[in-house]
């Protein structure tokens, strides 16, 4: 099933203007492939307010020209969902396989991102061919390499898609992700939740969060969004029971934005 979002279609918020463009030394300084992270839930009505107040002290990065890239992801799990199912049942260590394709630069990425039991995220991604959808010998040998799942067992499950702004800090260590227009799909289903956010800060260590004293400032919620794991929560009949909150709280803002 095709996405509805398609690239270099994105309204730019008109706060995003105010920004200047990450330099390319700059973008390679902010990777942060291993890194703590928060993530955090809020109506698209706040994204403007919050891009004003995020202005003085980060940049961003441009999508082959675009200030605002599209982003669709094929998530893979087991038959019996087992990384779903690590990740509500809260394990110390857990895991999540996907093709990530990058519409604007047409670029595809296969990525593992392995959460540890010291609330480290740590992603590992191998370029792939535009588009790829299965994996191949390569991508089975990265595979090996870095998942303890083997790549035999993995099924493609879902998809999701949305628009990302990318920011990075001027002077602090620290990679800011906002996504919106989220659509979730499988097979025979599509979701689009148009008026919620979800935002994801990246740093190296403590004391790097200024993102996140301008979302307290602005009273932002804290939550422990998984784009996979909601769009497996609203799509799949599974058990929701620890992501319940969330699922609330997304519907609260979808009714009331």
């Amino acid at each position: 099933m095709m996405s509805t979002l398609t690239a270099g279609t994105a309204a730019v918020p008109p706060s995003l203007l105010r920004f200047g463009d990450a330099s390319a030394d700059l973008i390679a300084a902010r990777q942060l492939q291993k890194r703590l992270d928060r993530k955090y839930l809020f109506a698209t009505a706040m994204l403007d307010p919050i891009l004003a107040a995020l202005a003085p002290d980060f940049r961003v990065v441009r999508a082959a020209d675009h200030l605002v890239a599209t982003y669709d992801s094929l998530y893979f799990d087991t038959a019996e969902r087992r990384m779903y199912e690590d990740h509500r049942r809260g394990a110390s260590a857990r895991y999540k396989v996907r093709l990530r394709h990058h519409l604007e630069r047409q670029l595809t990425f296969l990525e593992v991102k392995h959460r540890q039991g010291n609330d480290q995220t740590t992603k590992f991604r191998l370029p792939r061919r535009f588009g790829a959808s299965a994996f191949d010998a390569e991508s089975i040998e990265f595979l090996t390499g870095h998942c303890d799942v083997p790549a035999d067992r993995l099924l493609p499950q879902l998809w999701t898609a949305f628009r990302r702004i990318t920011l990075v800090g001027d002077r602090v260590n620290e990679r800011i992700t906002l996504d919106w227009e989220l659509e979730l799909r499988d097979k025979q289903r599509r979701e689009l939740l148009p008026r919620i956010v979800i935002a994801e800060i990246k740093w190296e260590r403590l004391g790097d969060e200024a993102a996140a004293h301008v979302f307290r400032r602005l009273r932002v919620d804290e939550h422990p969004v998984s784009k996979y794991c909601l769009a497996t929560a609203r799509l799949a009949a599974v058990q929701v029971n620890s992501f319940r909150a969330t699922l609330q709280a997304v519907e609260k803002l979808e009714v009331r934005s």
